[in-house]
């Protein structure tokens, strides 16, 4: 099995399977990346088989490194690849490209089934949180549209919520676009071909199992609804894990000192006010590290009538290309 390392500048290594989209995992070694990609084998054969690739997969054995791509601090931070290989640059043959799509559309029907199947209520998350099934859904589909239709020419709102048959038709419209791109021996704007199909295949991959592992229907489950029945344990909250997306509005803000910024949404600033105590260096202003777009950026929230801020600067704006009204698409987490 042919393997790209992504290595982060100080703490996460992230392991990617160039021939099986959706099969990324990450660790805090090289080593350990690689085994929690493997243990992840077993779980992601339910892709290669609605793809018609069961045999071809479990013959794919033993893992071969033919790249280690240097990260950044995104790396680091989500433990997810953001760094193409120059492996990756090569402009894929008909047959490997409808090969990997097949599997893409096998990532999209298996992450479908599942949201289908879970809990709509699932286990808190290891710090007591984390999104819903009715939460999931949305979000994955709106950081597709956000951040992968986008590299191919095609926008659409971020605010807009596409029923099944909406969302299967602009798929089809982002494939072609995949399709033509590739034939034009074309990047995805800075992704290669290779690399965006990785991607939006690992996000989706990435939150089926992430649904899996919290479905209440689950026998885990039922252990941890028993679990749930004893005392509380007084356990210190990882902040470090708290971790956001959502989209948002650029606007202008006059005063007392002129910014740009978006407001987060209540149900994050609820969750931060929560541990504001805990990481608040003075006034309630919260340390972030942010990502909209190819940008990265440490700021400040900045709180405000009950809620958070979060400032864009200028050379994000630019950056971005960014103007007032824009629907912005942010990652965001706590910063210690």
């Amino acid at each position: 099995m042919r393997v790209i390392l992504e290595i982060g500048k100080k703490r996460k290594v992230v392991a990617g399977a160039v021939d099986w989209p959706g099969l990324d995992r990450s660790g805090s070694s090289e080593e350990r990346a690689i085994d929690t990609m493997t243990s992840y084998r077993s779980r992601y054969a339910g892709v290669a088989e609605r793809a018609g690739l069961a045999s071809a997969f479990s013959r794919d054995g033993a893992v071969e490194v033919v790249e280690r791509v240097p990260g950044s601090s995104s790396t680091d931070f989500w433990g997810v690849a953001h760094i193409p290989s120059e492996f990756e640059r090569d402009v894929l043959s008909t047959a490997d490209l409808e090969r990997r799509l097949g599997l893409l559309q096998a990532c999209w029907d298996y992450f479908d089934d599942v949201a289908a199947r879970v809990s709509k209520d699932l286990r808190p998350g290891k710090r007591g949180g984390g999104r819903s099934r009715e939460q999931i859904i949305p979000h994955v589909y709106a950081s597709e549209r956000h951040n992968y239709w986008r590299k191919v020419g095609i926008r659409e709102d971020d605010e807009i919520r596409l029923t099944p048959e909406e969302l299967a038709a602009h798929r089809t419209v982002f494939v072609a676009a995949i399709r033509a791109y590739n034939a034009e021996g074309k990047p995805a704007r800075s992704y290669p071909i290779q690399f965006l199909l990785r991607r939006t295949a690992q996000h989706a991959m990435d939150h089926a199992w992430e649904m899996e592992d919290r479905d209440l229907t689950s026998s885990r489950a039922a252990n941890w609804s028993r679990a749930r029945q004893c005392p509380p344990m007084d356990l210190p909250i990882d902040v470090g894990s708290m971790q956001w997306e959502f989209p948002g509005e650029l606007y202008y803000w006059r005063g007392p000192s002129p910014y740009h910024f978006i407001r987060v949404p209540e149900d994050a600033a609820t969750e931060i006010r929560a541990v504001s105590p805990l990481v608040t260096y003075g006034w309630g202003v919260i340390p972030v590290n942010v990502r909209i777009g190819e940008s990265d950026f440490s700021t400040s929230l900045f709180p405000k009538d009950g809620g958070y801020f979060v400032p864009i600067k200028d050379a994000v704006r630019q950056a971005e290309g960014l103007v007032l009204g824009d629907p912005v698409m942010v990652e965001m987490a706590i910063r210690t």
